[in-house]
């Protein structure tokens, strides 16, 4: 039985290695859970990849909960508020149009006397005063119309199955060569998995009014993902070598959202929903940028050997996938929050 250590791959651990300029840091001889467990304090070329992955699985957990038991979008919503501060705004400037025009009246009446002044004056203050009984009125008909949440529950738990599968396949692939395939094929379904779930609030929200457009969508990116999922299953899907395809592959299933965000371009609505597509266009660049670092291994190529531990591309492509991830939570709620605020046109 051979001690444990961190060092530079021998023949035994060759399985281990899965980018050649990966040199050093390698668990060696990790072959027990408790031995793996540990490894999770110790330094070596995964430290990195399993820490941040799971320092976001858990605040994504707690997004999850955050979202079942304590978020309110009712009557508190950010678009609800915007909503009655702009209907307060024109209360006052309506209460300011009719003191003038008051002073104005009894000015004019003062001086000259004329009652076709006073009959001018008269209308336009009662038509002002209706204008605000009727501002008032609106308080009490927000145009807040009931909208599922489901869907960012669906991303919530794809994003969190994701980052939990990619933790625990950086941990236990040490583990041995059995044990990394199974982890690796669990690592790649849930990549598959997040960009399914992503689809959905998109989709849902800002089609809200096209039902028909909504069921082709999900299902042609479900059937799309569901396909995906299965080749990550190959043994061949994990071979170094194929590591350029699993980027492309993975890279096409996520540039799919291309088609409904342009398709939604040319609704009537589209314009409203600016500030959430802010944030997944942010989104989608974070994924681009994460996928090509990951397959063009950049920075590690051109410093072979100097970012075993840390800064080298998976290392990256980690951060930029909770990032990624991060924008997207922002981006399906700012959906939701202005689709409650839109009315289909019968």
């Amino acid at each position: 039985m051979y001690k444990e250590r961190i060092g530079q791959l021998d023949e035994f651990h060759k399985y281990l290695q899965d980018n050649e300029f990966i040199e050093k840091g390698y668990r060696l001889n990790f072959n027990s859970y408790s031995k793996i467990i540990r490894s999770m304090f110790l330094i070596h070329n995964e430290t990195v990849n399993i820490w941040t992955h799971l320092v976001g699985a858990m605040m994504f957990l707690g997004m999850l909960i955050y979202f079942i038991f304590t978020t309110d979008y009712s009557s508190n919503s950010l678009y609800y508020r915007e909503y009655i501060s702009t209907i307060h705004d024109e209360y006052q400037l309506t209460k300011k149009a009719i003191s003038d025009s008051l002073a104005f009246m009894l000015q004019e009446l003062s001086q000259s006397g004329i009652v076709q002044i006073y009959e001018e004056s008269c209308n336009t203050t009662v038509s002002l005063v209706l204008g605000l009984l009727e501002k008032y009125e609106n308080l009490y008909d927000v145009p807040v119309q009931e909208v599922k949440r489901w869907p960012i529950l669906v991303f919530l738990l794809s994003a969190l199955a994701c980052l939990m599968c990619s933790t625990l396949f950086h941990l236990f692939n040490a583990h041995s060569h059995k044990t990394k395939v199974v982890m690796n094929n669990l690592d790649y379904a849930g990549i598959a998995i997040l960009i399914c779930g992503s689809f959905f609030p998109p989709i849902y929200y800002l089609f809200f009014c096209e039902e028909e457009l909504i069921y082709l969508y999900l299902i042609a990116i479900s059937v799309c993902s569901g396909i995906v999922f299965a080749v990550t299953f190959s043994s061949n899907f994990q071979e170094p070598h194929y590591r350029w395809f699993r980027g492309v592959i993975f890279l096409v299933l996520g540039l799919l959202g291309v088609i409904p965000i342009g398709h939604l371009s040319l609704l009537p609505q589209a314009y409203e929903f600016t500030d959430a597509l802010v944030f997944y266009v942010l989104m989608g660049v974070f994924y681009v940028l994460g996928v090509l670092i990951y397959i063009f291994r950049f920075p590690e190529r051109y410093f072979q050997g100097k970012l075993d531990y840390i800064g080298n591309s998976h290392n990256i492509w980690h951060c930029m996938i909770v990032f990624a991830a991060i924008f997207h939570y922002i981006a399906a709620i700012k959906s939701y929050e202005q689709r409650k605020t839109l009315k289909c046109s019968s």
